[in-house]
């Protein structure tokens, strides 16, 4: 949690990875938690390179990554972010392309009965199968690791949420990790294995 871990992320002198999180307000209104996160995100980055906080800023545009830029130099840094009510978390990769994505299981638990049409829509087949194959205790919880795999890996390779005949195949390759994120959120992050 930032800057709570901000010690560690010195300590650890630029690990391959840093995700950090941003307790935000429990609301859907993610204007302060996106100005929160990528405050946060600076300071982690400026932290990882030395470089001035300053002379960092991240750009965003529609259908494209997030990027990090120093005031002269655009650096190789993978940047992602994702939000919840209550949580904001950011993934760095120091070498490329990431990914991250979080949902609420409460939320997801709340609206069950959609589950099946929007894996058919965006999950694809397979996951549907194994949404619909886990016990109905813990199908909540099942489709939520789906459905942030998804997210995430589109998110590595630059693309928006799209129904699944339109995913990108490479999307398949991705290595995909579940986060260690307290209940109720649930949370993947993806990166190409080589990362």
């Amino acid at each position: 949690m930032w800057p709570a871990d901000v010690g560690l992320l010195v300590l650890q002198h630029a690990p391959s990875v840093v995700v950090i999180g941003i307790e935000t307000a429990n609301s859907t209104d993610r204007t302060a938690a996106r100005r929160q996160i990528r405050s946060a995100l600076i300071d982690a980055v400026s932290k990882l390179t030395g470089r001035d906080a300053t002379q960092l800023s991240v750009t965003s545009a529609p259908g494209r990554p997030l990027q990090i830029l120093a005031s002269m130099t655009d650096t190789n840094i993978g940047i992602s972010i994702a939000h919840e009510a209550g949580l904001s978390v950011a993934a760095i990769n120091p070498v490329g392309p990431i990914g991250i994505d979080i949902v609420r299981l409460d939320i997801v638990a709340a609206s069950a009965a959609d589950w099946p049409q929007m894996a058919d829509d965006y999950l694809g087949a397979a996951a549907a199968a194994r949404i619909a194959a886990t016990a109905p205790a813990y199908r909540a919880q099942q489709f939520a690791i789906e459905w942030t795999a998804q997210e995430a890996s589109l998110k590595c390779v630059g693309h928006g949420l799209v129904e699944w005949p339109a995913a990108p195949a490479s999307i398949s390759s991705l290595e995909v990790q579940p986060l260690a994120l307290p209940l109720p959120w649930i949370g993947r992050l993806a990166m190409h294995p080589s990362s």
